[in-house]
């Protein structure tokens, strides 16, 4: 099998499921696989802005005009662009957004001539693909936010799970998302592999010298919104504040709509120091870690964080909340290096809605966990034992795909 169709229902390369498209898309790009690629674009993106293998053959499907006249559809109900949300689907919406996916697709199909295809989240496209895929081995790749979505658009959730159970190959973030993910779609333990995540060593890596400066550099990298945790950020930033004035708060990250503009407003009042870079490629990403001290990610769902690994690789303490399946991919290693500090979550009424009455108790032990790594920076610095760098080194991009390799040739 030499011939790979990828097809993701967003635009590629902006969250975490775009991301781990591209680490996919690289590692066979190393091997000479032929790729192509389905992907859900606004008419008013320019396709050369996006990072892609040089010979990538790209299916376009394009929102914002004539045939889809509404923003791109996101998995999450805030993404980094202007985005439609599932739920908001109306039938009418659907079968032109089925329509659209359909035609690109099959011309996929006939042009392209693929022997398998990678198909990201287990929702509406990946139910679409396994019908159009005809003998074409079918491998989806769940990040968490389809069983989300399961529960945000119920009307659409039976055409999902119908289809995608009849999925030859899927592929889980964790041991945790395998279970859940074959008791709410009837999929054989046989047919779910752990995949994890992986990254990019060229990219993430830490710094030759730490800089030398008392000013603590915390760093925030994703979507600015609630789901985020990213309000919650912003009040333990301000209590820490008054405790410890010489830190500064780095948000990378774009949102939309009314809750990007409602923390754009606290930001705007908070009294520590604060700045709000927006989106930044990979390699800026990385070239921010490396300038960077603490990463805090208080998300209250997550399918697997990448980033955090990311920022581990770049050799950042990191404060992050304890999100299900994070602690045993990570192992025993990392998680009680003391270069990681874990807060519990608050009881969610949804997914990813924490109950309001419990969230003075998580910032606060947010602040406290921030405040630990702090001291810990001052006492111990951010010198990586050879140890914890073997073990972060093992999450790589060419071992996922070996994986992947190994259970599509097999198919």
């Amino acid at each position: 099998m030499n011939r790979i169709l990828h097809v993701i229902a967003q635009k590629p390369g902006y969250t975490g499921s775009g991301i781990y498209l591209q680490g996919l898309m690289d590692e066979a790009a190393k091997k000479s696989y032929a790729q192509a690629l389905v992907a859900g674009f606004s008419q008013y993106d320019i396709l050369d802005d996006f990072y892609f293998p040089s010979d990538l053959e790209v299916f376009p499907v394009f929102f914002e005009g004539e045939d889809l006249p509404f923003p791109v559809v996101g998995m999450s109900d805030v993404m980094p662009y202007v985005s439609t949300r599932y739920r908001d689907l109306t039938p009418a919406m659907y079968l032109l957004w089925k329509e659209s996916f359909t035609k690109a697709i099959k011309e996929a199909l006939v042009r392209f001539k693929p022997e398998v295809i990678f198909t990201h989240h287990l929702w509406l496209l990946s139910a679409l693909v396994k019908e159009l895929a005809g003998r074409v081995p079918v491998i989806a790749f769940s990040h968490g936010t389809d069983l989300r979505q399961l529960v945000l658009a119920p009307q659409y959730a039976e055409i999902a799970k119908v289809a995608c159970s009849k999925i030859d190959k899927v592929v889980a973030l964790n041991a945790w998302q395998a279970e859940e993910i074959a008791s709410v779609y009837n999929i054989a333990r046989d047919d779910l592999m752990v995949g994890g995540v992986g990254f990019n060593p060229a990219i993430f890596y830490p710094p030759l010298e730490r800089r030398k400066n008392n000013l603590v550099k915390l760093i925030y990298a994703g979507k600015l919104s609630y789901a985020k945790g990213v309000k919650s950020l912003l009040a333990a930033c301000e209590m820490l504040y008054k405790d410890v004035p010489d830190f500064e708060l780095l948000l990378l990250g774009s949102g939309d709509g009314n809750e990007k503009d409602d923390l754009m407003s606290m930001m705007e009042e908070c009294s520590f120091s604060l700045s709000a870079l927006g989106a930044v490629s990979q390699k800026e990403l990385g070239e921010v870690f490396r300038q960077g001290d603490i990463f805090v990610l208080p998300s209250f769902y997550e399918g697997l964080p990448l980033v955090v690994l990311e920022a581990l690789a770049s050799g950042l303490r990191v404060v992050v909340s304890d999100l299900s399946g994070l602690k045993p991919w990570l192992g025993d290693l990392i998680n009680e290096s003391g270069l990681i500090t874990f807060v519990s979550l608050p009881n969610l009424l949804y997914l990813d809605q924490p109950v309001a009455e419990e969230l003075g108790s998580f910032e606060r032990d947010l602040k406290e966990a921030i405040l630990f790594q702090m001291n810990q920076l001052f006492l111990s610095g951010s010198q990586f034992s050879k140890e914890i760098e073997q073990a972060i080194s093992r999450f790589s991009w060419a071992g996922l795909f070996k994986g992947l390799e190994n259970l599509f040739l097999s198919l």
